[in-house]
């Protein structure tokens, strides 16, 4: 059986944890349409970039480039919303 303690770091956790996952969905939503449905086909029904970029009609470089603008405006969104928060 976990001690107090771990059982108190444990919570923590899961409390930090869902928070965090608030915060992308939060973020998702800032999204303009096109890279939404990027970041459903690819993160969230897990298909490779080759695919995601077939199903949205690009290259696959222009897919590649898709993700990785979307994760750094996912970034800059979650920053800022921990730095309005006095979290950061």
């Amino acid at each position: 059986m976990l001690g107090l303690k771990a059982q108190q770091a444990n919570a923590l956790e899961l409390l930090e944890r869902a928070q965090q996952e608030q915060l992308l969905r939060d973020a998702v939503q800032y999204l303009p349409p096109r890279d939404r449905l990027f970041m459903r086909l690819h993160f969230e029904k897990d298909l490779p970039v080759a695919q995601v970029a077939a199903a949205m009609k690009l290259s696959s470089n222009a897919a590649y480039t898709v993700k990785h603008r979307v994760i750094k405006k996912l970034k800059a969104h979650v920053i800022s919303s921990l730095e309005n928060k006095g979290d950061v």
